[in-house]
């Protein structure tokens, strides 16, 4: 199981171009579409309109350790704006120097998902302004040292270091696991299927059929609604592929 197998779809938010732009070409050589958010350079967030199975923050946007609470506060906000309602799973990979931070921003974003349960004015002081809802919250975040890449000048291993960190994560790796299983056992399932009809001139009328009569060797009888029922059909294919 690799990366690349659970992941089409990546968002980096760094300020540092230069320390992801081998992390996003290596991404890229794997057919996984990247997209960057430089906050220094690109303006306001805007919500995106397509999951992204991983998302990587840097924590430290304006270089400044010793605005470490700042800086988380603004990485939280970022990702309210950018993570709209609907969004679906993704995987935090904290990418930064500042490892030690890992805990202090799953505090925070504990306190951000819970937001409009407990109002806490003393994390209002805390984050220095309002806390931001984050409404769709990780389903794991793992944390990757990017120095080590940085004072080796070499990013060559990044992407199984990526495996192996989320492989360590129980709710990562099931995240990452079931995924791909479910994801290569609906293209199987859909190319089995299809596949049996090789007559284009008359393609989808013996796809019509095909799918009526795996329907009702599902249910037994005509229910009325094929649609549901030749849904119901390729659940027992998929399951059988799993």
């Amino acid at each position: 199981m690799h990366i690349q197998d659970f992941a089409d779809r990546v968002f980096i938010i760094d300020n540092r171009e230069d320390e992801i732009k081998d992390l996003k070409r290596l991404l890229e050589e794997q057919d996984i579409d990247v997209s960057v958010f430089n906050p220094e350079t690109d303006g306001e967030p805007h919500a995106l309109k397509k999951n992204r199975q991983l998302i990587f923050v840097d924590l430290m946007l304006d270089e400044d350790a010793s605005k470490k609470k700042s800086n988380l506060s603004r990485l939280i906000m970022l990702l309210s704006k950018i993570i709209p309602v609907g969004f679906g799973p993704y995987g935090l990979v904290v990418w930064t120097k500042h490892t030690d931070s890992e805990d202090e921003l799953k505090k925070i974003i504990s306190k951000s998902v819970n937001v409009e349960q407990s109002q806490l004015p003393t994390e209002e002081d805390e984050m220095g302004g309002e806390m931001p809802h984050l409404r769709v919250p990780p389903v794991f975040i793992v944390t990757m040292n990017k120095n080590e890449y940085i004072e080796k000048n070499s990013y060559d291993t990044v992407l199984s270091d990526i495996e192996g960190v989320v492989k360590k994560s129980n709710a990562g790796f099931f995240f990452m696991s079931w995924t791909t299983s479910v994801n290569a056992a609906r293209n199987k399932s859909i190319v089995d299927v299809y596949s049996i009809c090789k007559d284009y001139e008359h393609y989808d009328e013996n796809i019509s059929y095909l799918l009526y009569q795996l329907a009702i060797n599902h249910t037994g009888v005509n229910t009325g609604n094929l649609t549901v029922d030749s849904y119901k059909a390729f659940d027992e294919l998929l399951y059988a592929d799993l």
